[in-house]
């Protein structure tokens, strides 16, 4: 249980997931999975906007009706027979169910008549998403002359059943001069039920083919997605029921090539195709899939006797109605954009030295556009995402034979470099470092009887640096200061 820098506003939060793994034989595994989280936070944990790019200092969300609370159960296994060296066999299954009860309050203007009060508006969500999930698929390894194959082929099915209930209105507005936050606020009238469901099968086959230094991946999917949604409008009793079926073929392909001095250049194509669940309701319909293409060349290298690792890659991918929050009248809603482009350049270093030391440093160029979308949007970057972002990490465990065995910690820092706070690109967000760190203690350094038992200490943001971030109608200040322990026991 935490709380946050909002009053009234929880951070709090329960994950248990136990496990448990039978192995009759060498060639059999089964494994049986276990997972529940439940989480309380605030509906609107975020302050009004007097202005587009000007954060006030009024809370949005209220402690009478600020309710997000989330759980999430899942079980499922995990089931390989090997019966030889040539043919394995794989079977994977899970059930997985949500609930999500978001109680929230908004402000959406001054009040024109007195400006002293912000009118305020109330929302709620109630949903329940259940699916279950079905994975069958072979695995073969063989040899074709100077080929070494490893060939996939599987089956994956894949039920939803979706639900919502909605609702919004128009509660007592803020007043400045004595806020009255706390007030009594009555929940407003579900107006909106969505009932869906969802099933999609998809086949895939992908072979893996070795030859000499030379590794080139091949695969290809084909889904079919059939949704059938009733949406109904409480306050009138009126029904609509929409079919849609979708199809799609994704594929990708890839080549590595490892050089004997450590150098493995690589280059990859790849489309994908996502369905997508719920209600789009600037539209009333469906939410249609998401689609995208990724092209990727790269280089790895691995240092000779030094254990450094160095990473290149420049990528574009581009993707088609993806699923964004805008802001409303009535709240954040959900919506689909037309088509979106990023390019860009990715390095990495990380190494693990014989003193101790480790560190991994990290740099980002994103080129993020609209190609399809608002025509006073077209060709212009996306909101909120940064053109340079960096991070860098040093990490020491003291050795054995040091006073100091048993503690280890880090230091490090993130950079977000400057973005644009609208998709019109009239307002600019200030680019911005964070400074993080970590100690931890590991209790087998005491006793040999504690092994197992470890401390840990995490800061983030350290120097509690809270800038502006404007993205989607909205604007954000930047986390404060965070520090969280945890004692931890593994066996």
């Amino acid at each position: 249980m935490s709380d946050t820098e909002i009053e009234a506003v929880p951070d709090d939060r329960a994950f248990f997931a136990p496990a448990l793994t039978w192995k009759p034989d060498e060639d059999t595994k089964f494994t049986l999975l276990g997972e529940y989280s439940a989480s309380k936070s605030g509906g609107n944990p975020a302050y009004y906007n007097d202005s587009y790019g000007h954060v006030s200092n009024y809370i949005n969300g209220d402690p009478a009706f600020t309710d997000l609370i989330h759980k999430q159960g899942r079980i499922g296994y995990e089931f390989e027979h090997k019966f030889n060296d040539t043919f394995t066999f794989r079977r994977n299954a899970r059930f997985s169910t949500q609930d999500i009860d978001a109680k929230y309050t908004y402000i959406w203007r001054r009040n024109p008549a007195d400006p002293t009060l912000l009118d305020r508006g109330a929302g709620r969500d109630i949903q329940r998403l259940n699916s279950l999930v079905i994975d069958t698929q072979f695995e073969s390894r063989f040899d074709t002359g100077p080929l070494d194959h490893t060939l996939l082929a599987g089956l994956d099915i894949t039920t939803v059943r979706y639900n919502a209930l909605s609702g919004t209105g128009d509660i007592a507005p803020l007043d400045t001069l004595d806020l009255n936050y706390g007030d009594p606020i009555t929940s407003p009238t579900l107006t909106s039920k969505v009932h869906q469901s969802q099933v999609q099968t998809g086949i895939y086959l992908q072979d893996q083919i070795r030859y000499d230094a030379w590794t080139l991946t091949l695969g290809g999917r084909y889904d079919w997605v059939s949704t059938d949604t009733d949406n109904t409008d409480l306050s009138s009793g009126a029904l609509d029921s929409l079919d849609q079926t979708d199809g799609e073929f994704s594929g990708r392909i890839g080549l590595t090539y490892e050089t004997s001095f450590g150098v493995a250049p690589y280059a990859s194509y790849s489309t994908a195709f996502s369905p997508n669940v719920g209600f789009n309701k600037t539209t009333n319909a469906p939410f249609k899939p998401t689609t995208s293409t990724q092209e990727e060349i790269g280089v790895k290298y691995l240092l000779p006797d030094a254990n450094v690792m160095l990473t290149a890659a420049v990528f574009n991918i581009d993707q088609e109605n993806g699923l964004f929050y805008e802001a409303s009248h009535t709240g954040t809603v959900q919506v689909q954009r037309g088509k979106l482009r990023s390019k860009g350049v990715e390095l990495e270093a990380t190494s693990t030295l014989d003193n101790g030391l480790s560190f991994t440093a990290a740099y980002t160029y994103t080129d993020l556009r609209i190609l399809e979308g608002p025509s006073n949007t077209i060709d212009n970057y996306v909101s909120s995402v940064p053109f340079h972002s960096a991070s860098a990490w040093v990490d020491y465990t003291a050795p054995d034979d040091s006073p100091l065995h048993g503690w280890s910690g880090g230091f490090g820092a993130r950079f977000a470099g400057s973005s644009y706070g609208d998709d019109t690109n009239t307002l600019k967000n200030t680019g911005r470092t964070f400074f993080d760190a970590a100690l931890r203690y590991d209790f087998a350094a005491l006793n040999s009887k504690f092994d197992g038992v470890k401390l840990q200490i995490n800061a983030t943001n350290i120097f509690n640096r809270q800038d502006t971030t404007c993205t989607s109608g909205y604007c954000y200040r930047d986390q404060d200061r965070t520090v969280i322990g945890s004692l931890r026991y593994t066996w």
